[in-house]
């Protein structure tokens, strides 16, 4: 064997796949160097945008639990509830939750117009909050007389969600606003199918009431 190939087996392997290799990078500087300055700069604003949304979702969340404390005090009044709820503006759905939380009270203190005004300014901030809105309407509707357009959403909602737990009132509520529009064989059936389907609703007092009243 020749003195060259012995000297050459008894070289390191890595050592000379890395001198290969800082060889091929001198050759292809050109090439190379402008797509790892590119594939930094993605990294970092991958980075800095996971960093902002972790940031936000941190901030949305605190107002988010502002929000429902100040729906849910018993120490606040309801002027006293508006005020707190519209100091909370920050952009998008958080302020729009507020919106509707203002008009939910609004509704409560037989403000029908300002309710429908806060409630006007809503926009989904997820399903549930967007049921809670409807429902709100057809309250605001049916306190307004206007029970054939309130009984069409609540009729929606229920055939929407068909297997949700918040039928039951849902059913006693539509039970009342037919018996406004005089359909007594429509309220009945509602409220039978109330008594039917949630054996442990807290409303199947108030239906039996309403049955006896119907039926006798």
């Amino acid at each position: 064997m020749k003195k060259e190939e012995k000297q050459h087996l008894k070289e390191d392997p890595l050592q000379i796949w890395l001198e290969e290799f800082v060889e091929k990078i001198k050759y292809h500087k050109k090439t190379i160097l402008p797509i790892i300055y590119i594939s930094l700069l993605v990294s970092s604003l991958i980075a800095g945008f996971f960093i902002y949304r972790s940031h936000k979702n941190k901030k949305d969340n605190m107002l988010f639990s502002k929000v429902m404390e100040i729906n849910k005090s018993k120490n606040l009044s309801s002027g006293e509830k508006i005020s707190a709820l519209q100091k909370i503006t920050p952009e998008g759905k958080l302020s729009s939750l507020a919106n509707l939380y203002i008009a939910e009270i609004y509704f409560q203190e037989g403000e029908l117009d300002s309710a429908v005004k806060f409630l006007n300014k809503f926009s989904a901030v997820d399903k549930k909050f967007k049921e809670k809105e409807r429902f709100l309407r057809s309250e605001i509707l049916s306190a307004q007389g206007n029970n054939k357009e309130a009984i069409k959403i609540i009729n929606n909602l229920l055939k929407e969600n068909p297997e949700s737990g918040r039928n039951d009132y849902l059913l006693l509520r539509a039970a009342e606003i037919q018996i406004k529009l005089k359909k007594k064989n429509e309220a009945i059936g509602l409220l039978k199918k109330l008594k039917n389907n949630y054996f442990y609703s807290p409303f199947i007092q108030q239906a039996d009431i309403l049955l006896k009243s119907l039926e006798s």
